[in-house]
């Protein structure tokens, strides 16, 4: 136990730097958005959400063209195939 008490003391010595900086960033973030009018923040907010909703549906459409894709070449793969049956019996 002791051993993973002093390297979990270790791991949080290396990352509190760390931490303290992307902390600090989040502040100065959350600070310029409040100092945003609220059109401002209605926007980026509405924006925000748009890119999360979007997100699923382009990835929805793009799994309809890879399906879409492999269709078409399975159908053109079979179509040569059917030409070259039929070829043979002439």
């Amino acid at each position: 136990k002791s051993k993973l008490e002093e390297m979990a003391i270790q791991i949080g010595e290396k990352l509190l730097p760390h931490l303290v900086s992307i902390v600090e960033i989040i502040g100065d973030c959350v600070d310029w958005f409040n100092n945003l009018d609220d059109g401002t923040q209605d926007l980026i907010i509405r924006m925000g959400l748009f890119g999360v909703a979007l997100s699923p549906i382009s990835g929805l459409i793009g799994n309809i063209f890879s399906a879409s894709s492999s269709l078409a070449t399975k159908l053109g793969d079979l179509a040569v195939k059917g030409v070259e049956a039929t070829d043979g019996m002439q």
